[in-house]
């Protein structure tokens, strides 16, 4: 049988894919899939020379936003298999869907949802301590967190954000500074592992690019079971799937559910063979 052709679209920045997944391109062979590298926003891409598309690091994706969307479009007229697949990308690549979730019974932070073009002086804001961010974004991109009296002083900046996007402000849930961010990983809907995402002293954000770190850890019960609705909530299979949550008043509450491009903490043997076994088994079943 001739080997399976699958792009693992990534950005320019990560042309060769990140560390911690480079091993995918010389593990996948042995299960008949020949994986090559490709920037998602290269033009003179033909994708209809691969059979499937694997999404993985398109970290700039939400600064191309109507680019990504066509790019998916295009993907969709092609009849590639694509992971995750297409109804999920486009749902996923804006944050409203928090807002879909949370009417389905979510536990998501007390939240305003300001459509683009809102006039921001008009809101009150219920918090002392809150988060503003675009509805479309990644990495903390253009992401504030603010007071009432910090809100004041970067209203010109949130204004000029707000006239091009959708916002959404958050109540600020101090157990992401105090205790930490959760991530559990999710191949197939079926979980895998689990990491505590910590920010450094003084910062809230826990990425790495701000000097957060992780932790792998075995979580509870109650948060699999939590994060396992979820997921369950939607329809369309997931090859893959982060759900970021804290613990807030003794209870789970979901900050990011993560199905486009996340970062997937494959820091181990086991881990890495799940996800090349959900890898062959999305795209070799499907063929």
């Amino acid at each position: 049988m001739s080997s399976f052709k699958l792009a693992i679209a990534t950005c320019t920045e990560r042309p060769q894919l990140i560390p911690s997944e480079q091993y995918l391109l010389s593990q996948l062979p042995e299960r008949g899939i020949e994986a090559i590298p490709v920037i998602w926003n290269d033009t003179t891409v033909a994708w209809t020379d691969f059979d499937g598309v694997l999404i993985r690091t398109i970290w700039d994706y939400h600064k191309h936003i109507d680019a990504f969307r066509s790019w998916i479009d295009q993907l969709a007229q092609t009849g590639l298999i694509v992971g995750n697949s297409i109804d999920v990308l486009g749902w996923n690549a804006h944050k409203y869907y928090l807002e879909e979730l949370a009417q389905k019974g979510i536990t998501i932070p007390p939240t305003l949802f300001v459509r683009q073009g809102s006039e921001l002086l008009e809101l009150t804001i219920p918090w002392s301590s809150f988060i503003v961010k675009p509805a479309v974004s990644a990495t903390a991109y253009q992401t504030f967190r603010l007071t009432a009296a910090t809100y004041q002083e970067q209203l010109p900046q949130l204004k000029e954000i707000g006239r091009q996007k959708d916002l959404l402000i958050q109540q600020f849930i101090p157990s992401i500074s105090e205790q930490g961010e959760y991530s559990l990983m999710f191949f197939g809907k079926k979980f895998s592992h689990a990491v505590l995402k910590t920010a450094q002293a003084g910062e809230y954000r826990v990425q790495a690019e701000f000097g957060g770190s992780y932790l792998q850890i075995e979580p509870e019960d109650a948060l699999i079971r939590f994060a396992e609705g979820v997921l369950g909530m939607v329809s369309s299979p997931c090859l893959y799937a982060r759900v970021d949550l804290v613990v807030y008043q003794d209870k789970p509450m979901l900050m990011e559910l993560e199905l486009i491009e996340p970062e997937l903490f494959l820091t181990t043997d086991t881990t890495r063979e799940r996800f090349i076994a959900a890898i062959s088994g999305y795209f070799l079943r499907k063929r």
